[in-house]
Parts: structure tokens; C-alpha cells; sequence
């Protein structure tokens, strides 16, 4: 357990703020600094190896080629500056639109395979016959073979979102506009969360800016998005299922390259917020790997296995120190979370607005949340009447749009994506059970009843 500090204690008791404020900021600051340099020669090293092991997409070189110039001078030749901030920053902005439009088309090409698995047969279940009662049986034995209420509503989501969904759009709409009514009284930021993800679901982009990011993945997406899935032939569909599988693996590998670089930018973003604070002598060896890595990625010639060795080696004199160093965390953020809540008015009088929203910046990053809006720190509000009916016009219009564009297998795979996504209420067992038993019966075609069985049954495996 992390000692209190004597600022900290006078933080609790709401004593001394205006020594004790800055002193707890100053504190704080320097362990955020310990925790980010000793991630960043971590995470820096990592991706490194990641480039050399495999061919990685392109499309963040840009990314990479800025924060290697970034670390060269700030940290190998120490040239820092609030510039080096603003420039981390936007490099950060550029990865997340990156990551999040790679996401975006992800959801949509798996969107449509979910049409194209249940259109084509799967020669695993030849000669298999089904019975939707056992099937169900099955599935809802999944479902609550724990006791744990997140948990069972967790797997009703998932499930859903694979079984057929045969909802007119009057009732889509209603479990929406339902959904929506939930954040009465609730937070803005988790009303905006709830938005975003309903649009992921439901293939709403700004394709505008996507386009601009990845042209020939968007003619991919146009393409299936007009696809006339109901007229196509199996051995059209066989065809378009390959090029679907390899537009998604490059989606996959983007979003994944994506995380790695995005992780490194998070952690150079973290150092440099608190670069006043760290104690350089004491990070010795982790300034010593993130200039080594440095001068390898400028190094062509750099083998993997003598990157290696010198990582082996220096990584070996860091052991335990991230487990020691996020243990000391642990009383400091609580402390934080205090002054955030209680003591905005006096941060402000101390002129400590800034310092403060730096170091709930590195809270948020420190939680694991790589892909973070950071640019509305303020917005707290209550969410109001007007903002829900506003929300739930929207994404009528939007949902009434996209329906329009797309095929009618499509559509319905958009809305069981979007219903997978919300909370669906069910007041019992029998309920859940009638729901699953109705969705299989209601399989147009031993396809589709294959398709959605295969699909439940690798959710159940893993």
C-alpha cells in the first residue's frame, strides 16, 4: 500500500489547499513521469520488434517517421519545448483518425460477412439436421451457466447480435429510442459513448474523411454496401467472400498496427506532460533503451537479435519496477480523483487549472483508455431532455438513410448488429428462451439456420 503524503492528508481533510495543492501536483507529476518513460522504453522497444517481424502496413509510416524525430529531440538530445507538446498531440490525432476509420470499415466488411455466412453453405454441417428447440436449449444454458448478472447480460448481447433479427423498423426504433431514454439524468460524455457505438453498429460514418485516409478500402466498402446480396448466385457469393476476407484482414492489421503505434504516442504524450518532474538520473536505464531503440529504427542494418540481446539486457535491470511504480500510483490517483471533484474552484484560484487537467489527461491514459478524447475534459453536463429527443432525431434520420441504401439482408444484419450493442431487457428466463427459440424458427433457409448456429457455437467454444 502507497504511503500518504503530508499534502495529500491536507487534500483529505480540505487544509492548507493552497500549499497543499501544488505540492500534491508536483508529487503526482513526477510519478505519472516515472510510470510513462519506463512504458515508453517498453512499448517503443516492442514496436520496433513489431516492424522488423512483420511487414506492417504502411499507412502509419507517417506516424512513426514524426515520433522517432519527436524522441531524437527531446529525449536523445533534450530539446523540449511546449511545441514538443503540441506536436505529440497532433501526431496523436492523426493515429486515432487513423485507427478509428480503419475500426469503422472493420465493423462494416464484418457487417457484411455476417449477410455472406448466411447465405453460403458450410460443408461442416453436411448432413447435419437441426432442431431449433435443442439448439435454443443449448444456447440458453450458455447464456446462464454463470451467476453473474454482467455476465448474462454480456452473452445475451453477443448472441443476439448473430441470431436473425426480423424487427420491423418501428420497433428498431423503439428499442433505440428506448436505450436513449436510459441516459436521462445521465452524464454527457456517456450519452456520446452510447452514440458513437450505436453508429459503429450500424455502418453511420463520416465517409468523407475515410475516403481521404484509405480511397481503395472505401471503394471496397461502397462496393459491398450496393451489393445485391438477395440476387447473388453461391458461386458469385463464393467469389465476393474471398475478397471480403482479405479486405478484412487488412482492416485487422491496420487496427492493429494502429494500437501499437498509438501506445507509444501515449506514453512520449505522458512524458512530456510531466517532463519537469521526472527524475532523469533515476531513469537511467530507461533513457538509455528508448535512445538505443531510437538509433535502431534510423539504423537499417539493425538485426533483430542484437536489438535483442540489448533489450534482454537492460530490461533485466528494470524487473518489478512497473509493479512498483503503479503500486505507488494507487493512493495518488484516489487523492486526484478528490481535487477534481472538491477543489476545482481553488485550482483555479492557485492558477493550477492547467498543471490539474495535465494530470487527469495521464489518469485517463493510465487507465488503459488508448483512444481517448482528451480535447473535452470539461464536459460534465447532465444530459437534458432536449439532448435526448435530439439524439434519438438523428439517429432516426441517419438509420432511415442508411436502410435506404442498402440491400434488405444488409439492413437486417445492421440491426442485429445495433441491437447486439444496446441493453435488451428480458423480465425472465422463458422470456430469453421464447426470444431464441422465435429468431432460429425464423431462418429463411438451412443456410441461414447453418450460418447462425456456426456463429453462437464459436461464441459458446471460446
Amino acid at each position: 500500500m502507497s504511503k500518504k503524503t503530508s499534502a495529500m492528508l491536507d487534500i483529505k481533510k480540505g487544509k492548507n489547499l493552497e500549499r497543499s495543492l501544488p505540492a500534491f501536483a508536483d508529487e503526482l507529476s513526477a510519478v505519472y513521469g516515472k510510470a510513462a518513460i519506463l512504458n515508453l522504453s517498453m512499448n517503443y522497444a516492442n514496436y520496433f520488434v513489431n516492424t522488423k517481424e512483420k511487414e506492417t502496413d504502411r499507412s502509419f509510416d507517417g506516424a512513426k517517421e514524426k515520433i522517432n524525430a519527436l524522441i531524437k529531440s527531446v529525449i536523445v538530445e533534450g530539446k523540449f519545448s511546449k511545441e514538443s507538446i503540441e506536436e505529440v498531440e497532433k501526431i496523436r490525432e492523426e493515429v486515432k483518425e487513423g485507427v478509428d476509420a480503419a475500426t469503422a470499415f472493420l465493423s462494416a466488411f464484418e457487417n457484411f460477412n455476417y449477410v455472406l455466412s448466411r447465405k453460403l453453405p458450410n460443408k461442416e454441417y453436411d448432413g447435419k439436421e437441426f432442431d431449433t428447440d435443442e439448439e435454443a436449449r443449448k444456447i440458453l444454458a450458455f447464456i446462464f451457466e454463470d451467476d453473474d448478472n454482467i455476465a448474462i447480460n454480456s452473452k445475451i448481447q453477443r448472441v443476439i447480435s448473430e441470431l436473425p433479427i426480423r424487427y420491423t423498423k418501428g420497433k428498431f426504433f423503439d428499442i433505440i429510442e428506448t436505450s436513449v431514454d436510459r441516459y436521462t439524468g445521465g452524464q454527457k460524455k456517456a450519452l456520446k459513448a452510447f452514440a458513437y457505438m450505436v453508429r459503429q453498429a450500424g455502418m453511420i460514418y463520416d465517409l468523407g474523411k475515410m475516403q481521404k485516409l484509405y480511397p481503395d478500402i472505401a471503394d471496397e466498402f461502397e462496393y459491398f454496401k450496393n451489393y445485391e446480396f438477395d440476387k447473388a448466385t453461391e458461386k458469385k457469393l463464393l467469389s465476393e467472400s474471398l475478397k471480403l476476407n482479405a479486405v478484412i484482414a487488412r482492416c485487422s492489421e491496420l487496427t492493429d498496427d494502429g494500437i501499437l503505434v498509438m501506445e507509444v504516442v501515449n506514453d512520449l504524450y505522458a512524458v512530456l506532460l510531466n517532463w519537469e518532474s521526472i527524475d532523469m538520473s533515476a531513469a537511467e536505464f530507461e533513457l538509455e533503451m528508448i535512445k538505443f531503440t531510437n538509433e535502431s529504427f534510423a539504423n537499417e542494418d539493425m538485426s533483430l537479435d542484437e536489438f535483442d540481446v540489448k533489450m534482454a539486457e537492460i530490461f533485466s535491470k528494470l524487473e518489478g519496477e512497473l509493479e512498483d511504480v503503479y503500486e505507488e500510483l494507487l493512493g495518488f490517483e484516489g487523492t486526484l480523483f478528490d481535487v477534481l471533484n472538491r477543489f476545482a474552484k481553488e485550482t483555479s484560484d492557485f492558477g493550477l487549472t492547467d498543471k490539474y487537467e495535465d494530470l487527469h489527461k495521464c489518469s485517463i491514459l493510465k487507465q488503459g483508455s488508448l483512444f481517448a478524447d482528451l480535447t473535452d475534459l470539461e464536459e460534465t453536463g447532465v444530459v437534458e431532455g432536449a439532448d435526448l429527443e435530439g439524439l434519438k432525431e438523428k439517429l432516426r434520420a441517419e438509420f432511415e438513410r442508411i436502410f435506404e441504401e442498402v440491400d434488405r439482408s444488409v439492413r437486417r444484419g445492421i440491426m442485429a448488429q445495433v441491437i447486439g450493442s444496446v441493453p435488451v431487457y428480458f423480465e425472465n428466463r422463458t422470456e430469453v428462451m421464447d426470444y431464441i427459440r422465435s429468431s432460429l424458427a425464423s431462418c429463411n433457409s438451412r443456410e441461414e439456420l447453418v450460418g447462425t448456429i456456426h456463429a453462437v457455437t464459436e461464441i459458446i467454444c471460446e
